[in-house]
């Protein structure tokens, strides 16, 4: 049996069965094949190209977010996130200087309460360790 493949071309026409005017609602005057308009699109490869790039992030973040582990120098791997931090914020700023700006502010402002928190929280677990060992600074 052989395959064959039926085509249907509809035209846009006016009662009398002259063809419509092309910029009238409805025509296309410029109809492409679905296979065409794909090709056109140049979505073939998107998803493979998207996946791609989305693991190499996913296994550069890996990599970066266990230097310390590996090496077992918390110093380094404190200094990585600060280059990655900041090269982050350069690239953002030169996309978008205002909107970069903008969120080195509020990485700024959220990173000081952070510090802010854990220095009080600190310092009042220091007291208490003070008075159970009966170190109790009666200076006051």
């Amino acid at each position: 049996m052989e395959n064959s493949n039926i085509n249907i071309y509809l035209r846009n026409t006016d009662e009398e069965g002259t063809p419509a005017d092309p910029t009238t609602p409805g025509s296309t005057p410029n109809a492409e094949s679905p296979e065409k308009q794909k090709e056109n699109n140049g979505n073939g490869g998107f998803g493979a190209k998207a996946l791609a790039i989305y693991l190499g992030k996913q296994a550069f973040q890996m990599a970066s977010a266990r230097v310390g582990q590996y090496t077992r120098n918390s110093v380094l791997q404190d200094r990585v996130s600060s280059a990655l931090r900041v090269g982050a914020y350069v690239g953002a700023i030169a996309v978008n200087p205002v909107l970069g700006a903008a969120a080195y502010g509020i990485d700024l402002v959220s990173s000081s309460i952070d510090y802010n928190f854990k220095s009080r929280q600190e310092g009042s677990t220091l007291a208490i360790k003070n008075e159970r060992a009966g170190n109790i600074n009666r200076s006051r």
